[in-house]
């Protein structure tokens, strides 16, 4: 595990006010991959170890562009019990921070995703006076596949080792990019030779209904666990 300290994330996109309701049954992140004891096992940790630092990152698709939110781990926003960390897809424990401009469109069952910040990031960890790991310039590239149990989530993990000073890993640093897809369909006009709207027998303009795959929300999360 002694791969370089690298650290940001790519801030492809951000969003406009949507209300959380809205998204309150969506699943973005499965929550598995939250699972320490599931990390202790693939990592090779003691099984005393524990998640000190939980950050996640979501971008939420509105129309051409995404909403962006973000999270930590030991918060409970909506003051129903139960921390971020134990709910990742209700948004409600979520800061809406962002609203991303820019459309994020790929094909195929992989994708390299490039961190270079973590957004929002110091705003959440202001109190511990933390900075953005990512803030030299630092890239940390990751790979993102396709899962066995679904074709329409893309989720790469790579994980740094956190090492003393004598050389003695003190836990791990593990960053998950992920990638949710669905099918929209939509009107497209349809047109004759010369570019022109073709009319219904009604006299209005026809349509044809097209059908889409696109990103349909993406983000980061990063996970820190030591040995306690």
């Amino acid at each position: 595990m002694k791969t370089p300290r690298f650290i940001p994330f790519l801030l492809l996109a951000l969003l406009c006010c949507i209300p959380r309701s809205v998204h309150a049954d969506d699943v973005y992140i499965d929550e598995e991959l939250l699972d320490a004891k599931k990390i202790q096992e693939e990592e090779n940790l003691g099984e005393k170890s524990r998640i000190v630092r939980l950050y996640i990152f979501i971008a939420v698709r509105s129309g051409q562009g995404f909403e962006a939110y973000a999270a930590r781990g030991d918060r409970d926003l909506d003051k129903d019990g139960k921390k971020a960390i134990e709910q990742p897809n209700n948004l409600a424990e979520y800061d809406h921070f962002a609203k991303i401009e820019r459309d994020l469109q790929f094909d195929g069952a992989e994708h390299i995703c490039f961190i270079t910040a973590l957004p929002y990031f110091e705003t959440l960890f202001k109190k511990e006076n933390l900075k953005d790991p990512f803030e030299k310039g630092d890239v940390l590239e990751i790979p993102a596949k396709t899962t066995a149990k679904d074709n329409n989530k893309l989720i790469g993990i790579k994980t740094l080792a956190i090492m003393s000073s004598t050389g003695a890993n003190l836990g791990i640093e593990r960053y998950i990019a992920f990638y949710n897809k669905s099918t929209v369909t939509e009107n497209k006009p349809v047109l004759d030779k010369d570019g022109k709207p073709v009319k219904d027998e009604a006299g209005k303009d026809k349509v044809e209904q097209i059908s889409k795959v696109v990103i349909s929300s993406y983000g980061l999360i990063e996970i820190t666990m030591v040995d306690a």
